[in-house]
């Protein structure tokens, strides 16, 4: 909400995270950082709306798929 941080989160070695605290209702962006540089992904926009949030699955983006998007969107 209001492009202001509110959570951060370091995954596991297995790329997972959890949070024990909800997020206020609203709508948010998720943006994925790789600290290394090597994997891109793009930005999730998620609703919280009181009940728990299904996992979600984040898939990076690689050079093959920004050459497809730069030649067909």
């Amino acid at each position: 909400q209001d492009n202001n941080p509110v959570r951060a989160f370091k995954t596991n070695g297995l790329g997972r995270f959890a949070s024990a605290t909800s997020l206020a209702n609203g709508k948010y962006i998720l943006i994925f950082e790789d600290s290394k540089g090597t994997n891109k992904f793009d930005s999730i926009q998620i609703e919280a709306i009181g009940n728990p949030i299904i996992p979600l699955e984040v898939i990076s983006v690689d050079a093959r798929e920004e050459l497809r998007r730069s030649l067909f969107n």
